[in-house]
């Protein structure tokens, strides 16, 4: 199958079709769009104020009346309610990640287009800067730059964009490289069409798919990652909610307190999880070897 015929409109309504064919992909989906419903309606369904103090009532167990409400989820060491705080912690976390990933990939994208079809010393030298990015584990990046800019909520998103795209731009500048060979675009050229109109009508609609996947992969990454940043005290500080700092601030309670720390942290492990099994069915569908194997 040639990549012009693996574009946008082949993959349109289709690919509801075949992610119905892989429950894990179909169910990753459902958990993810449920968390990013109660993460809007996060002010409707919050019993009480996320930051609400209430020291007479502090590390309350799941199920105890709270200040007239009953604390699902129990209280922290300051009496606030925990359901809230996560509540309102999601809002702040997939926002955190949707946003990176969106600004990792515009650039990853747009640099990627651009090197591998213009090639040549700026090809050669952006490609050198990516290899030394890849060299370096992603967290440890992360934990320099925001240590270096401080730790507030555009910084880490900058943070993120920074440090993650370079494998958009491995990906895109393989695939522009063998794209631009092919007869049409070469068609394109010889009927003087300019490289805005190359890049945008005959290479991007071919590059689109492989992109989802990885968009998939690095939310889940990043989402991750900002958890484990606000665990270490780089990420969101308190007292914004955010699953990473609760995790971090409730890791001194864990021996009388252990849902500071398990509910929390089982939100970014369920989040996280259904984000990699959307991604794996995504990869499959995209990929016609894997998704014949499948069928």
């Amino acid at each position: 199958m040639s990549p012009q015929q693996t574009g946008p409109a082949s993959a349109g309504p289709s690919v509801w079709r075949y992610l119905l064919r892989y429950p894990l992909g179909t169910a990753g989906l459902a958990v993810l769009t449920l968390t990013l419903i109660v993460a809007l309606a996060a002010p409707a369904l919050a019993p009480t104020d996320p930051y609400r103090q209430a020291i007479a009532y502090r590390l309350e167990p799941p199920g105890t009346v709270v200040n007239g409400h009953v604390a699902w989820l129990g209280s922290d060491h300051l009496g606030r309610d925990v359901w809230s705080r996560i509540l309102y912690g999601s809002r702040l976390s997939l926002l955190i990640s949707g946003v990176s990933v969106a600004g990792a990939a515009f650039v990853g994208v747009a640099v990627g287009l651009g090197t591998g079809y213009r090639g040549g010393w700026v090809d050669r030298a952006v490609m050198r800067v990516v290899d030394l990015y890849l060299a370096i584990p992603f967290i440890l990046l992360a934990l320099f730059v925001v240590a270096l800019w401080g730790p507030t909520v555009p910084n880490i998103i900058a943070t993120f964009i920074v440090t993650g795209w370079p494998p958009y731009v491995r990906l895109i500048r393989a695939r522009v490289l063998v794209i631009r060979e092919l007869q049409y675009v070469e068609a394109a050229r010889a009927l003087g069409q300019s490289t805005r109109c190359i890049l945008s009508r005959h290479i991007f609609p071919n590059v689109v798919n492989p992109v989802m996947v990885v968009v998939s992969f690095q939310m889940a990454q990043i989402l991750i990652t900002e958890g484990a940043l606000s665990f270490l005290g780089l990420g969101v500080q308190p007292p914004t909610p955010s699953w990473g700092n609760m995790l971090a601030e409730g890791r001194d309670y864990m021996g009388n307190a252990w849902w500071l720390t398990v509910l929390p942290g089982a939100a970014i492990v369920v989040c996280a999880t259904a984000i990699n099994v959307l991604g794996d069915a995504l990869r499959d569908i995209f990929d016609p070897q894997l998704r014949s194997m499948r069928s």
